[in-house]
């Protein structure tokens, strides 16, 4: 009997190959081996029927190896055993959609692998709706799959690309397949924007409090308010002729501070200049004394 579930799709796989061994990996050999092991993870390999995910463990066969040629490393056997991802036909697995259009359906599964569900695997009872785009079962007539819903599909192969890339080809033609139900409580992903905007126009109707975005509205308003009456002042100074009531003030205000200033200075002169024609009295008094004796 075939497992179906997803964590079935996981398996062990032991497999034995020959490696290269740097030079520079002599004296930590095992560390040299997993390092070539490493390079087929995450990528898909003939040998092992799926894409290893990770190296459980890995040692030498023999602990000898070969120069082959001019080649700088030893070619030694190695045994590893693999944790690999190796679905099989029909298994049940789950991704989340992240492209929709009419030809297929996008999804990204275990948040590493790209899958598709391409429009021939896709049943009749589905139908696109260019306007929402979203595929709609026709029986409801209600949006089933969009951008972020989570779908259950059945596995159908591999599709290769360059150097082990590879993608996910899926099926909606089997039973136990489609749209997986939301948690309780959990909106669809569409109604997210919607729920968050209705909750917020609760919770200000609900405090008597006007939201950021409108208190700084008003505040703005506020200002080209000002703005307004302080050009509104500005035009009727100029139609009038006279200078604004702010800049008599400033004014007159400078006049009393230059009076204050300067008053110390002329009341200093006027006193020394009678002093001075008070000494040359005395002087012309003093002479004239001398020529008469």
């Amino acid at each position: 009997m075939t497992d179906t579930s997803a964590e079935g799709c996981f398996m062990e796989k032991r497999v034995k190959t020959r490696v290269w061994i740097d030079p520079a990996h002599l004296g930590d050999v095992g560390q040299g081996v997993r390092e070539q092991l490493n390079r087929c993870l995450m990528r898909y390999t003939t040998a092992l029927g799926g894409v290893p995910t990770h190296i459980i463990s890995a040692a030498l066969e023999e602990r000898s190896g070969a120069i082959v040629g001019d080649a700088p490393g030893v070619n030694c056997s190695a045994k590893a055993n693999y944790m690999v991802f190796a679905p099989q036909p029909g298994q049940l697995l789950i991704g989340e959609v992240n492209a929709v259009s009419s030809d297929h359906i996008g999804m990204l599964i275990y948040n590493n692998w790209n899958a598709s569900i391409p429009r021939a695997h896709i049943p009749a009872q589905y139908e696109y709706d260019h306007e929402v785009e979203r595929w709609c079962d026709r029986d409801f007539d209600s949006p089933l799959i969009e951008e972020g819903s989570a779908v259950s599909f059945a596995f159908q192969a591999f599709e290769m690309g360059g150097d082990g890339a590879f993608s996910v080809i899926g099926s909606l033609a089997t039973p136990h397949t489609g749209l997986v139900p939301k948690a309780k409580g959990r909106p669809e992903p569409s109604q997210k924007r919607k729920a968050t905007d209705d909750a917020s126009e609760a919770a200000v109707a609900h405090s008597g409090k006007p939201d950021a975005a409108r208190v700084k509205g008003k505040k703005r308003k506020k200002v080209g308010d000002v703005d307004t009456a302080q050009a509104g002042a500005a035009e009727e100074t100029e139609m009038n002729g006279d200078a604004p009531l702010s800049t008599k003030k400033k004014s007159k205000k400078k006049t009393k501070e230059k009076a204050a200033v300067d008053s110390p200075r002329a009341v200093g002169a006027d006193t020394a200049a009678v002093d001075a024609s008070s000494v040359t009295k005395k002087k012309n008094k003093k002479k004239k004394k001398q020529l008469e004796a």
